[in-house]
């Protein structure tokens, strides 16, 4: 995934989160707004008149894992979140004793710093922030550099990034996750069927062959 459509993509789900907080829910992210833009939102419209339903589906993606981290955070004290995007988590759902991680590719990490520099009282330094190429660099290997500890469980956010990947990054990171983070870590990502993904069904979870 190339980093330019990885930021509009950001800011599209953005635009979303933000239009379902201003409508009182399911998700509530104060900052989504400010971090989407007016490009944010005609990327969100496009997205939406291709597929009516993803605005809310996203909404509703967001809200459950913003309660898997809640309760998760009550045992385990590192959350990492692959594929960061404009995520706020770690602003929103700050928990004492617990370091959130935000892993992205570099050019989208460095535009969504220079945002939430500019929201005034937005906690910057809440998130370790960690630069990595999926496709290309070892995510953990980075994560350790970064001040990550593999020898305490984490939890892993992996949302909206897996259909972007190719197959094979895709399974080496579950690969990875699997033999290098510690064995009570937890991870939750989403993903949607290939033929979804190809044009070739509307339905995000047919799993037809």
């Amino acid at each position: 995934m190339s980093e330019r459509k990885a930021s509009g993509t950001a800011r599209a789900v953005a635009a979303m989160r933000a239009e379902y907080t201003e409508k009182g829910g399911p998700c509530h992210d104060p900052y989504a707004r400010a971090l989407a833009g007016e490009d944010g939102e005609a990327l969100k419209a496009a997205l939406a008149a291709s597929f009516p339903p993803m605005p809310f589906w996203l909404a509703c993606r967001a809200a459950h894992i913003d309660g898997r981290v809640r309760a998760l955070t009550r045992t385990i004290d590192q959350v990492v979140i692959l594929g960061a995007g404009l995520d706020t988590r770690a602003a929103r759902l700050a928990r004492e004793g617990v370091r959130f991680f935000e892993v992205d590719l570099p050019a989208s990490q460095a535009e969504k710093l220079e945002k939430v520099r500019a929201i005034e009282g937005y906690p910057v330094e809440a998130a370790t922030y960690v630069s990595c190429d999926f496709e290309r660099e070892d995510f953990l290997d980075r994560l350790v550099a970064s001040g990550f500890d593999v020898d305490r469980p984490a939890f892993f956010v992996w949302e909206g990034v897996t259909y972007y990947l190719t197959e094979e990054a895709v399974r080496r990171t579950l690969e990875r996750i699997a033999s290098g983070a510690h064995p009570r870590s937890v991870l939750i990502f989403d993903f949607m069927s290939k033929r979804f993904v190809e044009g070739r069904s509307k339905s995000p979870s047919d799993d037809r062959t």
